[in-house]
């Protein structure tokens, strides 16, 4: 039997928010101290952590726990019930277009116009006096209204869920949703997908290896390629089609690679450096991050994002038109344009004490950093793993050193709210903000 979330955490289902925290890490703490042989374990413990933290998910998973469930059919009942349920919208739909029609008729009937009669020569026979005949107005048809699930049972396939794990050990590091665009190629959220060596596509039971292809992290959009996924692609729409009230479908894999669905409206469409973001009133959580913004007639329109700089407590999809300007950039590309450049004077430790949240391209770098004054540097890295390290930093170098392990960073740019470090190539960078 599949365990309901309350079982993956220990908790009872009247446990409370602060309850639900202490039994995630301490599950976190078991995991680390004992491996699972299933590799979703961590991301399993993550995803109940989420959703029954956050009141609005948690009534909605507790409303499906108390869902009866549907009685067992005899093969072939359950078609046979399809086809008669549809064979009988038929017929109303049917009825309801004659008497509609019918109606019209009358109408006209009631209202037409009287002929126009054209000018009669003196003489002329009445038999040859001729009329205009009056011609039916065109009347416009409504477009169909769709409810959320049809919506959902025609895009949902074109879901994936999107696993990133280390190479060595193929520990799973995190996990986000992703959008099949093409056949065989996924786009999802940069900020999770950067951070291991080694990715991974599910959709069912189905997990292909995927490889990236692309990473624009100013946009905060990755390109991966999967070899012989079989899911269909979704139909590209426009953000240039959206306007606020306009109803939404935001389609995530937050648990086990299964789609999930939020429905909700646009509430804003906002300007941005790179063009237009769209916000909804669909709740987009870390679970939902990467996944699709789907409009009503089921066009992928946006690609939802849980981390993103527009402003907390914001539902945010950036727009699918973003994909087709998708080049290799890293993070920091357009941060450092609004930092000072670190001149050839010395940095001291007591510019850079205190704390910084720290994003970039380098696996294992992002996380919450505070710099001591005494040389240390304490580190919970974004995958909650804590450790302690040494720092020196001079003139255009920041050095850390943990053990006999030493990494050297160029400090690119530095400001008293920013800096950036650079290691190897410019793509290699990482972008700090103070807190």
């Amino acid at each position: 039997m599949k365990r309901t979330l309350y079982e993956v955490l220990g908790v009872d289902s009247q446990a409370s928010a602060e309850e639900v925290a202490a039994a995630y890490r301490k599950r976190v703490e078991e995991l680390k101290a004992a491996p699972s042989q299933d590799n979703s374990a961590l991301a399993l413990a993550r995803d109940a952590h989420d959703i029954l933290s956050d009141t609005y998910l948690r009534t909605n998973y507790d409303a499906s726990l108390v869902r009866p469930a549907t009685p067992a059919t005899a093969p072939g009942e359950e078609d046979r019930r399809e086809e008669a349920a549809a064979t009988g919208r038929r017929r109303r739909w049917a009825l309801a277009t004659a008497v509609v029609l019918l109606i019209c008729i009358a109408w006209f009937a009631l209202h037409r116009p009287s002929p126009r009669l054209s000018k009669v020569p003196a003489g002329t026979p009445a038999a040859e006096t001729t009329a205009e005949p009056a011609q039916p107005e065109a009347v416009a048809e409504e477009p169909a209204i769709r409810s959320a699930k049809e919506v959902f049972n025609e895009v949902s396939s074109s879901v994936v869920r999107v696993s990133v794990m280390e190479a060595s050990s193929s520990r799973l590091i995190d996990s986000v949703s992703g959008v099949v665009i093409e056949p065989g190629v996924v786009i999802t959220n940069c900020h999770v997908a950067v951070r291991g060596t080694t990715l991974g596509v599910k959709v069912g039971n189905e997990v292909r290896t995927a490889t990236l292809q692309m990473a624009d992290e100013q946009l905060n959009l990755c390109r991966l390629s999967v070899p012989g996924l079989d899911a269909p692609a979704a139909s590209i729409g426009s953000v240039g089609s959206l306007h606020p009230g306009q109803h939404v479908l935001a389609i995530g894999a937050p648990v086990s690679g299964e789609a999930s669905m939020r429905d909700g409206i646009v509430t804003a469409l906002a300007q941005v450096d790179h063009g237009t973001v769209i916000q909804t009133t669909a709740p987009i959580s870390a679970g939902w991050s990467g996944g699709g913004l789907f409009d009503f007639s089921g066009h992928l329109v946006g690609i939802a994002t849980f981390h993103h700089a527009y402003g907390p407590n914001l539902n945010v999809a950036l727009p699918v038109d973003w994909v087709g300007q998708m080049r290799a950039r890293g993070a920091s590309a357009t941060a450092t344009q609004s930092v000072t450049a670190v001149d050839t004077q010395d940095i001291s430790p007591a510019l850079i004490t205190g704390r910084w949240v720290c994003f970039g391209s380098i696996p294992g770098r992002n996380g919450d950093y505070t710099f001591r004054d005494d040389g240390r540097v304490l580190v919970t890295t974004s995958d909650g793993q804590p450790f302690d390290s040494r720092y020196s930093v001079s003139k255009r170098t920041l050095q850390f050193s943990t053990g006999t392990q030493r990494t050297t960073f160029n400090i690119e740019a530095f400001s008293a709210t920013r800096m950036v470090w650079l290691l190897g190539s410019a793509d290699s960078r990482v972008v700090c903000d103070r807190r």
